[in-house]
């Protein structure tokens, strides 16, 4: 099957990070193609690192020169990260602001994908990976891949579905990577604006199978060598047991 990987946000640390993606998930996959969007930065270049690895393969590229000023809801959040800013289910890391461009730029690297693509088919198998994540482990497992399907990590769902990584089909695709798009339904509809319900509520937006039982372990790599471990709570062991 062909796959799609799609990065998207800052580079940071990818030049360490990107090859325990080519051993511990892009082995198990065939006829990869890579759609990386990010930001005009420092950092931008460490996308050489992606070329020398898979110089036959197709890499597009694009680095916007700043990411917007998006609109977000108002009146309802303390300008702090690691609180409560509205009813989310659990506290967000970084303030508003930053959720919404991490979904804007989502969309940029789907939209990239799409456009190189143009009338052929899109892969079948589509991934979304972020360029600071050090994996652990990953087992594939010959997981039967329906086009409405998104697999993501067991663990780190806050609440709705680990937004980091996940492998699914290519309509499932169209949901998990253009949920900025659907924002303004779904917080209509009450979905608070926290980027793991946002995800999880754009996919069943579109009717499509959540697996979020993928076993999967990966730390996120900070720009300074520091770890930020995989954050592990007794209700995911707990989710993760009943749907065994």
């Amino acid at each position: 099957m062909r796959t799609a990987v799609i990065y998207t946000g800052h580079l940071r640390s990818f030049d360490r990070c990107v090859k325990t993606h080519r051993w511990s998930v892009f082995r198990h996959f065939h006829d990869l193609a890579f759609f990386v969007s990010t930001v005009d930065d420092q950092d931008a270049g460490k996308i050489e690192c992606l070329r020398k690895l898979y110089p036959d393969s197709q890499i597009e590229f694009e680095a916007v020169k700043e990411q917007p000023t998006l609109p977000v809801p108002d009146g309802q959040f303390i300008p702090m990260s690691n609180r409560m800013f509205g009813h989310e289910p659990y506290a967000i890391s970084v303030e508003p602001q930053a959720v919404a461009r991490q979904l804007w730029q989502l969309e940029r690297g789907y939209a990239l994908m799409t456009k190189a693509i143009g009338d052929k088919e899109l892969p079948e198998i589509v991934i979304r990976i972020r360029p600071d994540l050090w994996f652990h482990s990953f087992q594939a497992g010959g997981l039967p891949f329906g086009n409405r399907d998104c697999y993501s990590a067991w663990w780190g769902r806050f609440g709705g579905l680990n937004d980091r990584f996940a492998v699914m089909g290519d309509f499932a695709a169209e949901y998990y990577f253009q949920t900025w798009t659907n924002t303004p339904i779904l917080l209509d509809r009450g979905c608070p604006f926290h980027p793991e319900s946002l995800v999880r509520a754009s996919l069943e937006l579109g009717n499509c199978n959540i697996f979020d039982w993928l076993q999967t372990e990966f730390s996120t790599l900070r720009s300074d060598g520091k770890f930020r471990p995989p954050e592990i709570w007794p209700m995911d062991v707990a989710h993760c047991a009943l749907n065994a």
